[in-house]
């Protein structure tokens, strides 16, 4: 997508960072930003996952490309 111009970040858990490090080399991207949720979620609840993704959503926004945050290099 972000190749297509689309703003991307990947989310992951931190379970899988060897596996999102070895996408950016296949995909010769090492730029691709991502960021690594607490694992696990499958079996978190509605709640759980809110509070994850609280805890990285300003590191998100940070990488999101085009953001205001990642324009001035925050």
């Amino acid at each position: 997508m972000e190749k297509a111009g689309i703003p991307t970040v990947c989310v992951i858990t931190e379970a899988f960072l060897t596996v999102a490090q070895g996408q950016q080399k296949a995909l010769d991207y090492p730029e691709l930003p991502f960021v690594m949720l607490e694992h696990p979620i499958a079996v978190a609840t509605d709640a759980e996952v809110e509070h994850k993704v609280a805890l990285i959503y300003a590191e998100l926004v940070e990488k999101l490309p085009g953001s205001v945050a990642a324009g001035r290099g925050a």
